[in-house]
């Protein structure tokens, strides 16, 4: 499965890993962060950027929602 996000550059910290929890009723999803580099009073422009990443599913998603695993949410899947 291949997870799109966007991540605010060069300031924000990038991704660290991918997490994929599989249950029965959901595919949970959880993005880890790298601890922030940011100098204190230095001037950051803040440019979204797109990225993605591949996570290996040991099952089809098939009928089960893909949630946030940082809010909770689920997550609209582009099929």
């Amino acid at each position: 499965m291949t997870v799109h996000f966007t991540l605010p550059t060069p300031c924000a910290p990038g991704l660290r890993r991918a997490e994929v929890t599989e249950r029965r009723d959901a595919v949970v999803v959880t993005l880890r962060r790298m601890p922030s580099g940011t100098q204190k009073g230095g001037i950051c422009a803040q440019v979204i950027n797109r990225r993605t990443v591949d996570v290996q599913l040991d099952a089809p998603i098939g009928d089960r929602p893909v949630v946030d695993g940082s809010s909770g949410r689920e997550v609209k899947l582009g099929r």
